[in-house]
C-alpha cells in the first residue's frame, strides 16, 4: 500500500513528521488485488509467514528494518463464503502485514470483520470499522 511504502522509505527520516499510529484497512500487503486468488490460493503458514510471497512483499520484507516503530491496527474483511477474502483481497494478503512487521512495532493488532458488510469496498463505510479505527487512533 502507499502508506506501507512511504513508511519504509521515509518513516525514519528525522526531517519529516513522525508517524506514531497506522490503521490499515483491507490492505493488499502480499499481492495486488486477485494476484493470489484461485487456483493458487495463498495462506499463512503456522508462523504467520505467507506461503506465497509476491515480489513487492519479499522486497519489503528484506527492507523491514527501515520501518519505524509505531502502533498498528490491521483491519480486514472476511465474507465467510469459503473464499477467505473480502471479495477482492485474500485474508492471507491482508494479514501478511503481521509477519512483515513482527518485532518491529510498539503494538500490532488485527481485527476481522465478517459478513456482507465486510466486503472490500463496504469496509470503509462500515460504522463498526470506523469506530474501531477512531478508538485506535484517538482513544
Amino acid at each position: 500500500t502507499a502508506v506501507e511504502w512511504y513508511l519504509l522509505r521515509f518513516g525514519k527520516d528525522p526531517n519529516l513528521q513522525r508517524v506514531l499510529k497506522w490503521a490499515a484497512i483491507a490492505g493488499p500487503f502480499d499481492s495486488i488485488p486477485r494476484m493470489h486468488m484461485q487456483p493458487r490460493h495463498n495462506h499463512l503458514d503456522p508462523d504467520g509467514q505467507p506461503h506465497l510471497m509476491a515480489p513487492d512483499y519479499r522486497m519489503a520484507y528484506f527492507r523491514r528494518d527501515r520501518f519505524p516503530r509505531l502502533a498498528v491496527l490491521n483491519i480486514y474483511g472476511d465474507l465467510m463464503d469459503g473464499s477467505h477474502s473480502d471479495g477482492k483481497i485474500l485474508n492471507a494478503s491482508s494479514r501478511a502485514l503481521g509477519y512483515l512487521l513482527e518485532g518491529r512495532t510498539t503494538s500490532y493488532q488485527e481485527l476481522r470483520f465478517t459478513g456482507p458488510d465486510a466486503q472490500h469496498t463496504k469496509l470503509r463505510d462500515n460504522p463498526r470499522v470506523a469506530a474501531a479505527g477512531d478508538n485506535f487512533l484517538w482513544p
